[in-house]
């Protein structure tokens, strides 16, 4: 399947670092839920030092209040969640509304849409998390680097 931004490299692989016998299958599915915000976060500290002070989510994950809740632990950025996952529909409407002069600025239709109630990162587990997100980073490239030898990557360990 492999991996787009920043990588772009299609014969990447996955793995699960750390597995013991006592894990569960929900600790899989939240390690899947954290490898995909990092590879998020990944892609975000690769663009030269953007100013982002927060963070809106939209879409289907956002059903589910782990998401959330780690994008802004793992980002250590408030996350807004609208209430509505067809807000990517929305956001054409309204720039396409914009561009016909139906409506003359976004503000005020924004502002309606925006949710009041961010998640905020807990220090604590953006602190954690920064450590996870470097051994990500690190193990990331060990795999992504192995992994696209003909030889499995588990000899070289």
């Amino acid at each position: 399947m492999g991996t787009g931004t920043p990588h772009f490299d299609y014969r990447a692989h996955g793995a699960f670092l750390g597995l013991q016998i006592n894990h569960k299958r929900k600790d899989l599915i939240y390690s899947i839920i954290e490898g995909i915000i990092f590879a998020l976060k990944d892609s975000f500290v690769s663009i030269s030092k953007p100013q982002i002070r927060k963070i809106f989510l939209s879409g289907g994950a956002t059903r589910f209040p782990i998401w959330p809740k780690l994008v802004s632990a793992i980002f250590n950025l408030p996350v807004f969640v609208f209430q509505n996952a067809d807000s990517s529909t929305i956001g054409a409407f309204l720039l396409g509304a914009r561009r016909l002069g139906i409506i003359k600025d976004f503000d005020t239709i924004i502002n309606g849409l925006i949710p009041e109630d961010p998640f905020l990162p807990q220090i604590n587990n953006s602190q954690i998390y920064e450590k996870k997100f470097s051994k990500y980073r690190h193990f990331s490239n060990f795999i992504r680097e192995y992994s696209t030898y003909d030889k499995d990557f588990l000899e070289y360990i």
